[in-house]
């Protein structure tokens, strides 16, 4: 009975081993979406985060109490900027109103960044008890408060980066100078990976030209055809990413170039899901299929 018993668990596991490798799934956190101070301005964007474009919106709302002026400005990398524009989002009368704040960034260069938001709020000619911190009186015995706030974002531009929430993890970097040749071979063990390369053009009058085509590692070299290029050509972009999906493996590149020197980075997203043999499948299914013929014979035998 217990090794019959045995035989069904052992059948179970590999079913269910042989069905999950078509679903295999990774979940992955989100990320916070804003950032709730105690003035009552709760930031959307920009983040403590990396953009890959340098174009932002400053995407706030603020929480103002019934009978309190207030006013908001902004600055960026201690420059100030001016007042954010503030839209009520009713006329009702309320306690607290919700405002909100939409305000079109200028570019942004590519590293570090602040931004820092000011808030000045009064309570102006007020004869009821004094209101508490951060509220203190203009001068001493003064019917008017003021309280201020400063609350400061640091975020980085980066446009090299295609999506910041893709994990990409490094495999290796390759380097090298103008001429014809091929790279060390690489493997990557994940579907989706990416090339990122950045030229140096050098100051030479001939058309600069970065040529790179990438082929499988196999038995014979070239005996494969190559699969995937970069084919760039002028001194106006010296940075750009190649992406490639659904091949994993080893490869090395071929590189015809007319530039001083070059550098290519091979990133992988490890969520995308890993190479799996297809070669796999069969011997699975035949050790399902004894496994399965034996507890039968053993479930017959035991009946008798």
């Amino acid at each position: 009975m217990g090794e019959k018993k045995a035989s069904l668990i052992l059948l179970l596991i590999l079913c269910f081993a042989l069905v999950s490798i078509g679903n295999l799934k990774i979940v992955r956190a989100t990320s916070i979406d804003y950032i709730r101070f105690s003035s009552g301005v709760t930031i959307f964007s920009p983040l403590n985060t990396t953009y890959n474009s340098r174009f932002l919106n400053l995407n706030m709302t603020f929480d103002q109490g019934a009978g309190i002026a207030c006013s908001l400005n902004y600055s960026i990398d201690g420059n100030s900027r001016g007042s954010i524009p503030l839209v009520s989002e009713d006329t009702g009368f309320h306690f607290i109103f919700k405002n909100t704040g939409l305000v079109t960034l200028p570019e942004l260069s590519e590293g570090s960044h602040y931004l820092t938001i000011n808030v000045l709020c009064g309570l102006y000619d007020y004869h009821g008890a004094p209101p508490g911190a951060p509220f203190t009186p203009t001068f001493p015995g003064s019917s008017d408060y003021i309280a201020t706030w400063t609350h400061t974002i640091h975020f980085k531009i980066d446009t090299f980066l295609v999506n910041p929430d893709v994990n990409w993890v490094e495999v290796t970097t390759l380097t090298g100078v103008g001429g014809i040749g091929s790279t060390d071979s690489f493997t990557v063990d994940h579907v989706d990976w990416r090339i990122r390369w950045e030229i140096e053009p050098g100051n030479g009058s001939q058309r600069k030209s970065f040529l790179v085509y990438i082929f499988p590692v196999t038995g014979i070299k070239g005996s494969e055809p190559w699969f995937e290029s970069i084919q760039h050509f002028g001194i106006e972009e010296t940075t750009g990413i190649l992406n490639i999906y659904n091949h994993s493996g080893s490869f090395y590149m071929d590189v015809l170039a007319s530039i001083d020197s070059y550098t290519l980075i091979i990133e992988q997203n490890i969520d995308s899901i890993p190479e799996f043999p297809s070669w796999i499948i069969l011997p699975l299914f035949l050790v399902v299929t004894f496994v399965a013929v034996l507890a039968k014979k053993r479930l017959f035998h035991s009946s008798i």
